[in-house]
């Protein structure tokens, strides 16, 4: 269960958590999210089942948590005064962890394994609508800023920006670069405005995803 807030969480709570998080992302990875159970990873993290029960009511908590604080900590998608350039960087972070991020790469496990198990499907829908709704906020901020029609459709803006960077990794198995991701936000929503960031400056702020 995650912290009340306001209140301090206990280093040995925090480091208790993080040690079981690094332990069901090897599962994760390793044997898919059906084989991911709370045995197996109190299992490989040396701890006790009832340690994580503490912190996490039920193995699909601890499942979700897991992937919301893996990529918390990397992506780069805090809101600046540039709209445009906040979705070139929320794109190019997600092209990064699909090639180099194990969480991300478990995530389409999860929708592939979620096709057969309902407990899956469940979490699968609440992972997918989180992700969705955050890159939704990050759609309004440029449709108010005028960077998006004031009529579009966002659902559709948001798979059409989306779309071709999980084909291009997974279908063809080929990197996703900046170039690629402003090409595609040029495509998607028009060249950038003149007086805008020079699309140079653009691309070297994302080549620079977090680590």
């Amino acid at each position: 269960m995650m912290g009340h807030v306001g209140v301090e969480e206990d280093p040995r709570v925090t480091r208790s958590k993080e040690k079981i998080r690094a332990a069901t992302t090897s599962e994760l990875c390793e044997h898919g999210f059906a084989a991911a159970t709370v045995e197996a990873i109190a299992s490989r993290c040396g701890v006790a089942k009832t340690t994580i029960y503490r912190h996490w009511g039920s193995r699909e908590e601890l499942l979700l948590d897991t992937m919301r604080c893996s990529i918390a900590e990397r992506a780069d998608d805090a809101p600046t005064d540039d709209p445009r350039d906040d979705i070139v960087r929320f794109l190019t972070s997600l092209a990064h962890g699909l090639a180099h991020d194990d969480v991300f790469p478990a995530a389409i496990r999860l929708a592939v394994e979620a096709d057969s198990d309902p407990g899956l499907a469940e979490l699968h829908r609440e992972f997918k609508n989180e992700r969705r709704a955050h890159f939704a906020s990050v759609l309004e901020r440029a449709r108010a800023a005028g960077v998006i029609r004031a009529d579009a459709d966002l659902d559709l803006v948001s798979d059409r920006l989306l779309g071709p960077i999980f084909y291009r990794r997974i279908i063809h198995h080929e990197g996703v670069g900046p170039d690629y991701v402003v090409a595609l936000c040029d495509d998607v929503l028009g060249p950038a405005p003149a007086g805008g960031p020079a699309q140079d400056d653009v691309r070297s702020h994302a080549a620079s995803p977090p680590t």
